[in-house]
């Protein structure tokens, strides 16, 4: 076996695939992205393919993006403090709220790393889902909200209007 992984793990991967919806003819392709994921990752084949398949999903990506995803996810992994586990399991979460809020993918990753580096995973992927909420909300690329803000005070804050679109994300 070239990755290390049995026959049931590989299946039940190629079977998370094609029921994200990914066609048979690209399944494979997504098989072995998931594969090297779940090698790199210290994971097994259907939490990778879980990820890959959430974000393929969510940005509209094809099977040709696979290798390119899974190797975002894992310099994720590397750079921020966060299992590829704990990743999968909040990826598919975050990028469709990070798609419709203007964040492309590599950028969601960037900043899923960079706030695991400072807080527990839990609490910084809650606190990007609310931000990535509120842009969404008022239908304001993020990155453009944070540039308003940068070097606000709190009143510069309140009055950006920002707090009321999380407001609004919330209840979403």
């Amino acid at each position: 076996i070239e990755f290390g992984q049995g026959t049931d793990k590989v299946s039940a991967g190629l079977i998370n695939i094609l029921n994200a919806g990914i066609p048979a003819t690209d399944a494979l392709t997504v098989l072995r992205a998931s594969l090297i994921s779940a090698t790199t990752g210290f994971t097994d084949t259907e939490i990778a393919a879980d990820a890959l398949t959430s974000v393929m999903n969510a940005y509209n990506m094809s099977a040709s993006d696979a290798s390119h995803i899974s190797d975002v996810l894992q310099v994720t992994v590397n750079n921020g403090k966060i299992s590829f586990a704990e990743l999968s399991s909040e990826i598919g979460k975050l990028a469709p709220t990070a798609k419709s809020a203007g964040v492309s993918f590599e950028e969601l990753a960037a900043m899923i790393a960079t706030l695991t580096k400072v807080e527990d995973p839990s609490r910084a992927i809650t606190a990007l889902n609310f931000a990535l909420k509120s842009a969404a909300a008022q239908n304001r690329p993020l990155l453009d909200m944070i540039k308003q803000l940068q070097g606000a005070d709190l009143t510069g804050i309140l009055k950006s209007g920002f707090t009321k679109g999380a407001a609004t994300a919330v209840s979403i």
